[in-house]
């Protein structure tokens, strides 16, 4: 098959500049290449189009792109069998191909971003407008990141309610459980039923734009790291972030590193569920980010 580049008229009979870029990976990675094209996107329309193992997310990053002004998510992927496959059409496409590294340097795993792109960690969006939100603290815990086909990181539900009664005293803070529906055990699903007065299930009940326009308005974030924690810092919210991967350290820009603590996670249940800290010691964390307000 052969690929075709859009192209659109430069000014002053300047040579025309290809407006159609890819990436490898999932909403995450979308969102990466989506603030390196922010800044271009303003001066004339891009294109964006994904190079891929697996389908089923593209209209989900499709309405992540709906929210910057200027980039066009093209939803036919290119579809290629291994990664040494997607590494050769990323290498064959000079100047269109963003890899997954904040600063543009591919560290021989992909190939460099194109020269004229400019990670923007701070891009403005178009959310949708916000009802007046509660006049308390919202701590929001994101209960899942990444899909099923690639790595799927999910947060302990026990820990989140420990981390819900250890904060129980502090009456300004409601903690948010987030994330898209997915099976609980039959222990998990027995303490959603009976969380704590100051915990709130909000898990699978947002749509992915609706999501995303809440995790603006939070005073502090728990997630594993991708598309959520991103996001977040993208929107100035503070977040403690759990990683598997260094690689996903490299990902962030320095300007969400200083929104962020960062920390490797804690396994239980086999490895199927991710911990952060002690939870005393992760309220410790979310009441120093708050003082004075719960002083």
């Amino acid at each position: 098959m052969t690929e075709t580049a859009l192209s659109i008229a430069a000014p002053d009979g300047q040579q025309e500049r290809d407006t159609q870029f890819y990436f490898c990976g999932t909403i995450g990675d979308g969102f990466i290449a989506m603030c390196k094209l922010s800044r271009l996107a303003q001066a004339a329309p891009v294109r964006l189009r994904r190079i891929c193992r697996h389908a089923g997310m593209d209209t989900k990053i499709g309405e992540v792109a709906n929210l910057f002004n200027g980039i066009n998510y093209n939803p036919d992927y290119v579809h290629r069998d291994t990664i040494p496959e997607m590494r050769v059409f990323a290498e064959n496409q000079p100047d269109r191909y963003i890899n997954i590294f904040h600063d543009g340097a591919g560290r021989g795993n992909e190939p460099d971003d194109p020269a004229t792109l400019t990670f923007e960690p701070f891009p403005q969006l178009n959310l949708p407008k916000q009802d007046e939100r509660p006049s308390r603290l919202l701590v929001g815990i994101n209960m899942n990141s990444g899909s099923r086909q690639a790595a799927q990181r999910r947060m302990d539900v026990g820990w989140c309610v420990r981390l819900g009664q250890c904060l129980a005293a502090c009456t300004d803070i409601t903690i948010v459980l987030m994330g898209t529906e997915e099976s609980f055990d039959e222990d998990e699903a027995a303490l959603l039923r009976d969380l704590p007065d100051n915990v709130i299930n909000l898990i699978g009940q947002q749509g992915l734009t609706e999501a995303l326009t809440f995790l603006s308005t939070l005073d502090f974030l728990i997630t594993p790291e991708g598309i959520v924690s991103f996001f977040a810092a993208s929107q100035r919210v503070p977040s403690l972030v759990l990683y598997e991967d260094r690689s996903a350290l490299l990902r962030m820009h320095p300007d969400w590193h200083a929104l962020s603590i960062c920390m490797r996670p804690k396994k239980v249940k086999d490895g199927t569920r991710w911990q952060a800290c002690a939870v005393e010691q992760a309220a410790n964390i979310i009441l120093a980010r708050f003082a004075p307000e719960v002083a």
